[in-house]
C-alpha cells in the first residue's frame, strides 16, 4: 500500500537534480555495475541468507518491460546450439553455469519465437511470467490470473516462486515516460513510478532475491513517439531509478549511460527505428545476432551493450562472498551524468 509519508518524500527526492561531470574517454569497460561499499554489503547479507537456506543456484528472473521480454533479448545466449561470442572465457563459464540450470518454459501466453527445444528452459531463455512488452511497473503486482497463466499471486511472486533465483534485473521506465500524460513528467506520475519500483525491491528481497535495476534505455522520438519530448521524460525517470538504488542500496546496471557514452547518437544510441527498442544484428534468425557480444557489435547495437553489462553484473555480483567472508576490493565506478 502507498502510504503519504512516502509519497511526500519521493515528491522532495524529485525535487532534486543529480548531475555529475562527464568522464573524459568512453569505453566498452566493466564499470557501468553501480555498486558502492553500502550496497556490497547488502548483496552479501542477501547471498548469506540464501546460503543458509540451500536456495543459491545460479538462476535469475526478468522483470520489466519489452526491452526484456522480446525475443531479441537474452533468450539466444540461453540456447546450447549457439556459443557466445565476443566474450572472455570468464563471462562464457559464467554463460554456461547459469545455462545449466533447467527451469520451466514459463509464461504459456507468450506468443514470441523461442529456441528451447525441449520442455525446459534456463534463465536466459524462460518466458518470464513478470516481463512482458508494453508493462509498467505496476505489471509486476497483476494477478497472473489476469494476466492469462494459472497462478494466483502476482506475476512478480509467480516467477520468484517457479524459478527461485538468486537476482532479480528489474528493467521499467520506457512505458512510463511514452504513455506520460504531457510533455514533462508530472510528479505525481514519478512518485508512483519510484513506489512501485520500491514495492518491486521490497518484495524480491522478502524472497530472498537480490533485485539488480536497470536505467530506461535511451530514447529518441520518432514518429511512433505518442508525445513528443520522450528523451527528457527519460532522463527524468532515470533520476528516479538511480536516487531508489542509491537509498535501497541496490546495484544498478546504468544502460542508458552506457548507451550515451559507448555507442553516442552517431549509431542513434543503439536502438531500433521506433526509438525505444533495442537493436540487434539483423539476421534471418533472430538469435544469433544477439549472442556475438564482441565489442564491435557493443558498439553499435543497443541489446549486444545490454547483455554484455548484464553478464558482467551476474559476475561481479555472483564474486561478493556471502556476510562473514573476506569482502573483495573496490569496484571502481565511473562518474555519470543524465545531460
Amino acid at each position: 500500500m502507498i502510504r503519504l509519508p512516502a509519497l511526500l518524500a519521493w515528491l522532495a527526492v524529485l525535487a532534486v537534480s543529480f548531475m555529475l561531470p562527464v568522464p573524459a574517454k568512453a569505453s566498452v569497460g566493466d564499470g557501468y555495475l553501480r555498486i558502492g561499499p553500502a550496497t556490497r554489503s547488502q548483496v552479501a547479507i542477501e547471498a548469506s541468507r540464501r546460503k543458509a537456506s540451500g536456495n543459491s543456484r545460479p538462476a535469475f528472473i526478468k522483470v520489466g518491460d519489452s526491452n526484456l521480454a522480446n525475443h531479441y533479448s537474452m533468450y539466444g545466449l540461453g540456447c546450447y546450439r549457439f556459443r557466445p561470442a565476443g566474450l572472455r572465457p570468464s563471462l562464457v563459464s559464467l554463460v554456461g553455469r547459469y545455462r545449466r540450470v533447467r527451469l520451466p518454459i514459463g509464461d504459456p501466453t507468450s506468443t514470441s519465437p523461442n529456441c528451447n527445444t525441449g520442455p525446459s528452459a534456463n534463465s536466459f531463455s524462460r518466458f518470464s511470467f513478470a516481463a512482458r512488452g508494453g508493462m509498467t511497473a505496476a505489471y509486476p503486482f497483476v494477478t497472473g490470473a489476469e494476466a492469462g497463466f494459472p497462478c494466483e499471486a502476482s506475476t512478480l511472486t509467480c516467477e520468484i516462486n517457479a524459478v527461485k533465483p538468486r537476482y532479480a534485473l528489474i528493467g521499467f521506465g520506457t512505458n512510463e515516460a511514452q504513455f506520460a500524460a504531457g510533455t514533462t513528467m508530472s510528479d505525481g506520475e514519478l512518485a508512483a513510478f519510484a513506489l512501485e519500483l520500491e514495492e518491486i525491491v521490497r518484495t524480491t528481497r522478502a524472497s530472498g532475491v537480490t533485485p539488480v535495476l536497470i536505467t530506461a534505455p535511451f530514447a529518441v522520438d520518432t514518429t511512433f513517439t505518442i508525445t513528443a519530448g520522450l528523451p527528457g521524460r527519460v532522463v527524468v525517470v532515470n533520476r528516479v531509478i538511480r536516487q531508489l538504488a542509491q537509498s535501497r542500496r541496490v546495484p544498478l546496471i546504468d544502460l542508458w549511460f552506457a548507451q550515451k557514452q559507448v555507442i553516442g547518437p552517431a549509431r542513434r544510441y543503439g536502438l531500433t527505428f521506433d526509438g525505444v527498442h533495442l537493436s540487434s544484428p539483423p539476421a534471418a534468425d533472430p538469435w544469433p545476432g544477439s549472442v556475438n557480444l564482441s565489442e564491435a557489435n557493443r558498439l553499435r547495437y543497443g541489446m549486444n551493450l545490454r547483455n554484455y553489462l548484464v553478464l558482467v553484473a551476474l559476475e561481479k555480483l555472483d564474486g561478493i562472498p556471502p556476510a562473514g567472508r573476506k569482502k573483495p576490493g573496490r569496484l571502481l565506478q565511473p562518474a555519470v551524468t543524465d545531460q
